[in-house]
């Protein structure tokens, strides 16, 4: 169990790593500071108040924060309903055990894993009305806010049974095993693992199924109404084409998106948390991604239209609550580890956890708890393993650096050559030129030095008034040609007429050519 904590932490940061080095290889480390405002954000266009001069669209913050509150309290009654119905659930079980009812019992298990099954389904639907309640401003946020949301739910939903067993129940009530529940824990956690495994399985299967039944009846449709109901079909009997049939797929929403990787999530929990009570599941979680993966492909190529690549700086809140898991999954283990020794194997004298006990606790003072320890023994060892565990997860975070020094250098060179091009702006003669440019004045080629006898003039492109070159043009003199010489096949961004390519090789093009074609 606590091995499982190291490997959490190990596996977040090999990941960070490999995420970091594709951010810098797409440009998408400075996504969020140029992403654009959402089109559903609800607000009044107004005046930045950062340069006070660009409009944006912006909502009142007192509005926002009674939008939000009432959301943040919907979601909390929406888990303590949760969290009641596990608690009815286990009562129920215990008075079918008393009654003598045992098989009856057994039917809690699958029927707590079936509305956790439900109740999921129906919160992915409803943090999407939520979070369109909280008015975020950008898609990112938006996002990670539906994330944040049906993650915390789902996690009390699948976590709440096996928290209560592991560390309540042995108070509340009594233990058939007389181990700490841990035969009640893996039989539960088998059947929640099943459950989980199955939604990921035939979510796409049910998405699918659903698609035809809804193209079948579209289809009978307008054969009965030929040219009504949007679907005109070309022959009976003819076959549709792929973007057809596109069509009328469901579009991969992102209640879909967030559901599939919350199922992968919630199983990589499972095992994180509760991996040594039940050593199998490690080895079906393995299986399970496999399938997962398939199964995911199988959907977007036909099940759902063809999703559009959107643009994100990483996995931003996901790589949080994986994080968030690698923590707290220390924690339970070392919890998980306490209460078994203390009711399983207390009674080996090699045990690590005993000679812990007795070298940082004292015995109890009730003489009827002989040979056993107190609570704040208890408590003592699981703040030393917790101070080490965590130490050790400060010395991986330590060797293996958030960003490979490959990412780093080319973060400098990109620096450098920001750096470098701001300097080369600012160090540039014709920026000063250029800053006498307005809404009435143009580039044009201009002559640049001195007229040569037998040498063209030499023309650069330079800022002249929109009047001076209109008046030069209205009348055919030599003040013309020194303000407008002639144009030709020399001159930079020179292109021949179409019709006359050959006509005007090296010929000039003087402003009262240009005059009388106007």
């Amino acid at each position: 169990g606590l091995v499982l904590g190291v490997w959490g932490t190990a596996f977040f940061k090999l990941w960070l790593r490999t995420e970091q080095h594709w951010i810098m290889a797409w440009g998408m480390d400075t996504f969020k500071r140029r992403e654009a405002t959402r089109s559903r954000f609800r607000g009044t266009w107004g005046v930045s108040t950062v340069d006070r001069y660009t409009i944006v669209k912006v909502a009142p913050w007192i509005r926002q924060f009674y939008r939000r509150a009432a959301t943040f309290l919907v979601t909390c009654l929406f888990n303590l309903l949760l969290i009641g119905l596990v608690v009815a659930l286990f009562g129920y079980r215990q008075r079918l055990l008393k009654s003598g009812h045992p098989r009856m019992a057994q039917a809690v298990y699958y029927l707590n894993a079936f509305q956790m099954l439900v109740f999921d389904t129906v919160w992915g639907y409803l943090a999407l009305s939520l979070t369109d309640f909280d008015n975020y401003a950008t898609e990112s946020e938006y996002t990670e806010q539906v994330i944040l949301r049906i993650f915390v739910t789902r996690f009390i939903n699948s976590f709440a049974s096996l928290f209560y067993i592991a560390v309540v129940k042995q108070f509340m009530e009594t233990c058939e095993d007389g181990l700490g529940c841990s035969t009640e824990l893996a039989k539960q956690l088998r059947v929640l693992f099943g459950a989980s495994m199955a939604r990921s399985v035939f979510r796409p299967a049910f998405s699918y199924a659903w698609f035809r039944v809804v193209h079948r009846k579209k289809k009978q449709r307008a054969q009965s109404r030929r040219f009504t109901g949007g679907y005109i079909m070309v022959a009976e009997g003819c076959q549709q084409s792929s973007l057809e049939i596109q069509a009328s797929m469901p579009e991969n929403s992102l209640s879909e998106d967030v559901e599939d990787v919350m199922d992968l999530i919630i199983e990589l929990g499972f095992v994180m948390f509760f991996g040594c009570i039940a050593p199998e599941i490690v080895w079906i979680f393995c299986v399970s991604n496999l399938i997962r993966i398939r199964a995911w492909g199988w959907k977007l190529l036909f099940a759902v239209q063809r999703p559009f690549p959107l643009s994100a700086a990483g996995l931003g809140t996901l790589n949080r609550v994986v994080s968030v898991l690698s923590a707290s999954s220390v924690w339970c283990n070392i919890l998980l580890c306490l209460m078994l020794s203390h009711h399983h194997y207390r009674s080996s004298e090699a045990d690590f956890i005993k000679w812990l006990e007795d070298l940082v606790g004292t015995a109890s003072d009730d003489p009827r708890s002989e040979g056993s320890v107190s609570w704040k023994s208890l408590l003592a060892v699981f703040l030393v393993l917790e101070r080490a565990i965590f130490l050790l997860r400060g010395l991986i975070d330590y060797c293996i650096r958030h960003q490979s020094g490959s990412v780093e250098l080319e973060e400098k060179r990109r620096d450098a050559m920001v750096t470098a091009y701001f300097k080369l702006i600012i160090e540039d003669d014709k920026v000063e030129e250029s800053q006498g440019m307005s809404e009435t004045s143009v580039e044009a080629l201009t002559p640049v030095g001195a007229e040569l006898p037998g040498v063209p003039l030499a023309r650069a492109w330079y800022p002249v008034g929109v009047e001076k070159i209109l008046r030069a043009c209205r009348q055919d003199n030599p003040e013309a040609e020194a303000v407008i010489p002639p144009f030709s096949a020399r001159d930079p961004g020179f292109e021949h007429p179409w019709d006359e390519e050959d006509t005007y090789d090296d010929a000039d093009i003087s402003p009262s050519d240009l005059s009388r074609c106007c």
